[in-house]
């Protein structure tokens, strides 16, 4: 049984063509809680994709900004400390059994090869960009560099 997930947009492949579809996705305050949640943050003040997607056959390129505002407790002193995200998107939608068939879902890629995110079904889950695959991949990870930077042990 799978878990419902916080941030679900989902788009039909029969909605997209080999001509770019500009589209904006947006979570809104009770999903970017539930995010938060996940990934013990104190907030996601705003989670949101500029995407260009492109089908290919039954695959979907996905291409894009993802900019987010969050909010984690320094481990040193638990005051909170923002970050400002805004990374660059790059990622294949691929039927599951075709991963599987082509061995991708155990390749480790190299940082300007795309992440492939796997579907089922006549459709592609948009919300499965957050948090990952994004290149940066987690929320969590991002921040404990800005973390590291800008928390320093009270005297």
């Amino acid at each position: 049984m799978s878990e419902t997930p916080e941030f679900s947009r989902m788009r039909r492949l029969d909605t997209l063509g080999g001509a770019p579809i500009a589209l904006t996705v947006e979570a809104n305050e009770a999903e970017r809680a539930a995010l938060a949640h996940r990934f013990s943050l104190i907030t996601i003040g705003a989670l949101k994709g500029e995407l260009s997607l492109v089908r290919d056959g039954e695959a979907v390129m996905v291409t894009g900004r993802v900019t987010a505002n969050v909010e984690q407790s320094c481990i040193a002193t638990g005051d909170p400390v923002p970050a400002a995200i805004d990374e660059p998107l790059l990622l294949r939608f691929m039927p599951e059994a075709a991963i599987t068939a082509s061995g991708l879902d155990e390749i480790e890629l190299a940082e300007p090869d795309c992440d492939v995110v796997g579907y089922a079904g006549s459709a592609i889950d948009l919300g499965r960009l957050w948090p990952k695959p994004w290149r940066w991949r987690s929320i969590p990870s991002h921040v404990a560099r800005l973390r590291r930077k800008r928390c320093a042990p009270r005297a």
